[in-house]
């Protein structure tokens, strides 16, 4: 599944700049606006070259799949800043995680798990903002369902 995901990310509540997030600023909570919806964190480990994120929400939907809660995670590499100055700094990243949820599968809901374990890779530019402690990211992600096999 490939799908655009907004995100907010919320790293404290003091003055920063875009220099400051994932450095001075390793840490923050968010919320995620899309499918799924959520809380959203980012953790920074050492600087800002990599991170992980990680999401707790729902529901999930597409044509066929739809699912209660969705729990996933991701390892980024912020490859390259495209762009700093002007009161933002666009760094874009790659990624590999996973996801759990709960799916029911098919037109009508014929077929139901209570656990559906895959992978997911997501591609995404992040906004840091130099005048606010604030983060907002955009994200294409192709998830891949393991277990159980569809």
């Amino acid at each position: 599944m490939i799908g655009t995901l907004w995100t907010l990310l919320a790293l404290t509540a003091q003055d920063a700049g875009a220099t400051e997030i994932g450095n001075g600023r390793a840490f923050g909570l968010g919320v995620q606006l899309g499918s799924p919806s959520g809380v959203t964190g980012k953790v920074y480990l050492g600087g800002r070259r990599n991170a992980i994120d990680f999401l707790v929400g729902g529901p999930y939907t597409d044509n066929y799949f739809w699912g209660g809660i969705w729990a996933q995670a991701a390892y980024h590499w912020h490859v390259t800043e495209l762009t700093s100055g002007d009161g933002v700094a666009i760094p874009f990243r790659v990624g590999v995680g996973g996801f759990v949820t709960s799916w029911r599968y098919g037109w009508w809901g014929d077929r139901a798990y209570d656990a559906v374990i895959g992978a997911r890779v997501p591609v995404g530019l992040d906004f840091d903002l130099e005048d606010a402690p604030v983060q907002f990211w955009i994200e294409a992600a192709v998830d891949v369902t393991i277990l159980p096999p569809l």
